[in-house]
């Protein structure tokens, strides 16, 4: 493996399950040399490479959920500033957010406080998409219009082709 490349987690536990069957019947010697390849590969320290090898190498969920970072600040100006941009997508309005609610403020739009304009500044486009997403969930949809009646409507009138019969600059047979 190349020096600047790094594995991510599933790389090092998949690694770690193809050593430990070695290290589980290995000896002393052994056991050091395969904790020394399993220290370059993955990059993890040697005591923690011990503990992963003898306990278990499953993936931990979360013990309690992260805080929320935006608050409803955030979401209403998202809300106000997407249906002002007609619902743009989030890798457009994100770089215009803070241009966007100063120039609504000065409107009248919305209220704009310091905080906001800060948070506004360092979220990034897949928290705008998320928040935008779950804002898009609560907006009922627009019924689906059907095609049959615009298809009924140009059913009975008649189209025709017309040909003309100058071909590739050739004049019209009887005239010259």
């Amino acid at each position: 493996m190349n020096g600047d490349e790094r594995m991510n987690l599933d790389e090092h536990l998949k690694h770690l399950r193809l050593v430990r069957r070695r290290y589980g019947k290995a000896d002393r010697s052994e056991k050091k040399r395969l904790l020394d390849e399993a220290e370059v590969m993955t990059g993890m320290y040697r005591k923690s490479l011990i503990r992963r090898l003898n306990g278990g190498l499953e993936r931990k969920p979360r013990k309690r959920r992260r805080r929320l970072t935006y608050g409803p600040a955030v979401y209403g100006a998202l809300l106000v500033m997407s249906e002002s941009a007609d619902y743009i997508c989030s890798e457009r309005v994100q770089p215009n957010l803070v241009g966007m609610a100063q120039h609504l403020a000065a409107h009248g739009f919305m209220e704009v406080t310091p905080e906001l304009l800060a948070q506004l500044g360092r979220i990034s486009i897949s928290s705008v998409r998320r928040i935008l997403r779950r804002l898009s969930q609560d907006r009922p949809r627009l019924p689906r219009s059907r095609l049959q009646a615009a298809n009924q409507a140009s059913q009975p009138v008649a189209i025709s082709r017309w040909i003309c019969s100058r071909v590739a600059g050739r004049p019209r047979s009887g005239s010259v």
